[in-house]
Parts: C-alpha cells; sequence; structure tokens
C-alpha cells in the first residue's frame, strides 16, 4: 500500500495497524493535506516563517487548499519585529477570507514550557501534520494522543492583540545583536571571572542561547525585575544606575524599560571585566538613544562611593566564591546613594537543588541536543546551523560553573550583614540550565 492510500485507509477507519509516525516525502505532503482537510471541519496550523517569501509547503497548503466550508484558524509565528509588516499586509489582503489569521513573536514564548515541536496543522483534533526537526527531519503524519496535545499547547500561545506589538520589546533585539555578538566575542573577550584565559565560549553562544530560552537571564524573573525596578526608580527624578556585571544588554534593557514607563531620562553605568557585554550594552544604548558609560574592570576595583541610586544586576554573585560575596555586598553598599536600592536574583543550593561540580556527559549531551532541535527555529536567520550551535552549547554546559554560596538564610544574611534591609524576598523555582533551580529575588535598601 503506497502512503496516499494509507492515508485514506486511515482518515476512513480502515487502517487497522497501530502507528507513531508516518513520514511524507515532501513531493506529497499537498496531497496528503488536501486529503485531510477535504475530511475535516475545523484546520488549525502553527506556521513558523523563517523568511519574507513566505514559502513555507504548509503555508501554503492552507492558503490554496483549506475547503471554505471547514473553520480554519492560521498562526503565523514570526522571528522578528521586521517580518511583521510583512504579516500585517497578508492579514489586510485575506481579511475577507474564510480563514482567522493571528500572529506570536516566537522570541516572546517561554520555550523551556513548549514542547519541542513547532510547525504543523492540526485536523479535527484527529490528525497532524508535523514538521519535525530531529535527525530524520521531514514531515510526518500522527494521531498520536502526545503528540495532538502538544499542538494544542502550542496554538494556546499568545497572539499579537491587532499585529500591535510593543516596540521596545524587551527579546525582540537578539534577532539582530545574536549573531553580531558571536563575531565580535572572537576579536574583544579576554578573560573574565569564570575564565582566567578567555569567556569567548561564554559569550559567543549566550544570545543564542537566549534566543531557545536555555538560559537564565532577567526573563526568567519578568514581573519581579519590572515592579521592583519601578518600586526603586519612581521617585527619583534623575536616576543614576548601576549594572554591576553584564553577560549581555538584558538587565540594562529591563531598566531602560522601567525607565520608559516611568517616562524618567537617566544616566546608566555598566560594569563588566569583558569587553564583549560592555560592547552589547553600547549598541544597545545606541539603539535607544540613552546616555551610556562603561566601566572595564572588576567589582573589586570599583571605588564610587554614594552615587548610585540603584544597583541592578542578574545572578551575579554565584560567579564569585562564597568567601567574596560580603566584599562585594560591601562595594554595593558603598556605591548607593542613602535610601539607595540593589535589585537582583541570586541562586540558591539546598538538599534538593544541588549539581554536580562537573556536570556528566550524558548531562552535557542533553542540553546540547536540546539547543540542536530548539535552534532548527532559528537556523535560517542565525549565522550557524543548528550542529554548530549544539557543539557551542556543549562546550558551554561543560564549562559554566555556578559557586555555591549558601542557602536562603545564609544569602538573606549576608545582605543583611552588609547593612541593607530587605524591601522584597520572593523565593522561586525555575527550570534552570542544566538542572532544575531556585532562585531568591531580592530587593534591598541602603538604610541610613
Amino acid at each position: 500500500m503506497d502512503i496516499i492510500e494509507k492515508v485514506k485507509s486511515i482518515i476512513n477507519g480502515y487502517y487497522t495497524e497501530q502507528f507513531d509516525k508516518i513520514y511524507l516525502p515532501e513531493d506529497i505532503v499537498k496531497d496528503v493535506f488536501v486529503i485531510l482537510a477535504s475530511n475535516s471541519t475545523v484546520i488549525e496550523q502553527f506556521c513558523v516563517l523563517h523568511n519574507e517569501s513566505f514559502d513555507h509547503i504548509m503555508f501554503q497548503c492552507i492558503v490554496e487548499h483549506s475547503p471554505r466550508i471547514c473553520s480554519v484558524r492560521q498562526y503565523l509565528a514570526i522571528n522578528n519585529i521586521k517580518q511583521l509588516d510583512l504579516c500585517r499586509d497578508y492579514i489586510l489582503k485575506n481579511k475577507d477570507s474564510h480563514f482567522f489569521q493571528g500572529v506570536a513573536l516566537l522570541s516572546s514564548i517561554n520555550l523551556e514550557l513548549m514542547p519541542e515541536l513547532v510547525s504543523f496543522t492540526l485536523f479535527d483534533d484527529r490528525f497532524a501534520i508535523i514538521l519535525e526537526y530531529d535527525d530524520n527531519g521531514g514531515f510526518y503524519l500522527t494521531k498520536n494522543r502526545d503528540v495532538l496535545i502538544a499542538c494544542r499547547k502550542w496554538l494556546s500561545v499568545d497572539i499579537i492583540d491587532k499585529l500591535d506589538l510593543e516596540t521596545s520589546f524587551l527579546q525582540e533585539p537578539l534577532m539582530m545583536s545574536a549573531d553580531m555578538m558571536s563575531e565580535v566575542s572572537y576579536v574583544l573577550c579576554s578573560h573574565d571571572h569564570m575564565d582566567n584565559e578567555s569567556c569567548c565560549w561564554y559569550h559567543s553562544v549566550w544570545q543564542y542561547l537566549r534566543l531557545m530560552n536555555m538560559v537564565s537571564t532577567p526573563s526568567w524573573h519578568h514581573d519581579f525585575y519590572i515592579s521592583n525596578l519601578k518600586a526603586s526608580l519612581q521617585k527619583i527624578p534623575y536616576p543614576k544606575i548601576l549594572i554591576s556585571g553584564a553577560a549581555d544588554y538584558s538587565s540594562l534593557s529591563y531598566v531602560v524599560r522601567v525607565m520608559e514607563l516611568l517616562k524618567k531620562d537617566g544616566h546608566y553605568d555598566v560594569l563588566d571585566l569583558c569587553e564583549s557585554p560592555l560592547f552589547a550594552c553600547k549598541w544597545y544604548a545606541k539603539r535607544k538613544n540613552i546616555p551610556l558609560c562603561t566601566k572595564k574592570m572588576s567589582i573589586f576595583d570599583l571605588n564610587s562611593c554614594e552615587e548610585y541610586d540603584l544597583i541592578c544586576t542578574d545572578a551575579f554573585l554565584t560567579r564569585f566564591p562564597k568567601e567574596q560575596i560580603s566584599s562585594i555586598l560591601s562595594i554595593w553598599y558603598k556605591a548607593l546613594k542613602e535610601y539607595g536600592y540593589v535589585v537582583t536574583t541570586v541562586r540558591i543550593y539546598d538538599d534538593k537543588h544541588q549539581c554536580p561540580e562537573t556536570p556528566s556527559n550524558a548531562d552535557i549531551a542533553t542540553f546540547s541536543n536540546k539547543a540542536y532541535k530548539r535552534s532548527k527555529i532559528w537556523e535560517k536567520v542565525i549565522n550557524y546551523s543548528a550542529e554548530e550551535i549544539a557543539k557551542k552549547a556543549g562546550v558551554y554546559a561543560s564549562k559554566m560553573k555556578s559557586n555555591k554560596i549558601g542557602t536562603r538564610e545564609d544569602i538573606i544574611s549576608a545582605f543583611i550583614n552588609s547593612g541593607f534591609e530587605l524591601c522584597c524576598v520572593e523565593d522561586v523555582e525555575v527550570a534552570g540550565e542544566l538542572y532544575p533551580s531556585r532562585y531568591l529575588r531580592i530587593r534591598a535598601q541602603k538604610g541610613r
């Protein structure tokens, strides 16, 4: 029995053999689509657009072969804001058609919470044609219940309401800067607190891993940063702000966004031992037209006294051994003006949340394989193949280290003993990078 006949038999209930996937040669995908569409009353599609030509096979299928008697919903997943105008034009052009279109921005979706599945068409919740991103590749037909549930999960993502996208969306610039940051890191990276020779292995892949939501960034603590930065800055006419340690511009982007919401101007300093994240912050500051001063130095060389209204950084303290934490907190304390704030997150280590000093080969391989699958979403719009990203991710996983600086109580005591008053302490668990992780989210104020 050829594949077309097998599909017809499956739809009509005559095919009794169990199957998980039936792979479809590319030249018959449209034929299978037409067969399924003609026997369905509801068709739903989630289609990732990689370029500006709408040349995706399944995209063309739903445009050309969806019967008018069907209820058809199509969600176009875009990689960056540049594609938004194209989608807008497409939707306006088809506004009188028989199917609904919506747009989702991939960089706004928490991929950590989503199945590793993109680009599919669902027929009456009975069958799905999937574009698979793994070693087999290509399209397949399935009626596997778990896969159908995964499709529904993707279809539940937030669609951009009326195609009105927030112009300063915090994640979107990654599509413009990831390739750039990877390239400049080979020139600018020297050393930092994690590597005495070169941190290129870190900065060259960091923004790609951010795109795939595989590394700890401020976006894992979005509501905390927005609300606590607002609370820290709202009463200060012209705040002076220090970003103390920066993997890239992610912490800076949150502070800038809150300043925009508060309609305030301010001054920004960014401190880091490596030139690559400072370059990233300069790029972002120029894009946002804000005043920025960079300080290429160790935190231990910062001699500012009562200069800053706010110090912000994400997951910075665990880059240092436990015995240096009190010194860093003391430096922050001296650098703040009276009643100034620190807003940060700190990874906690306890009996439940431990990780080995050196990750196992199996854990590294799992992380690398996850990077491979997720980077397939972005492969056509970045400079590296999924295989290259996976290799870089493996190196990152093998070298990245987060120091164990203590329990929740240890961290809170360290802040209090350094003279801070704790205004907000949140204890949360996140998926983590290689292992499930627990974080303290802290807003601390300098006392008198």
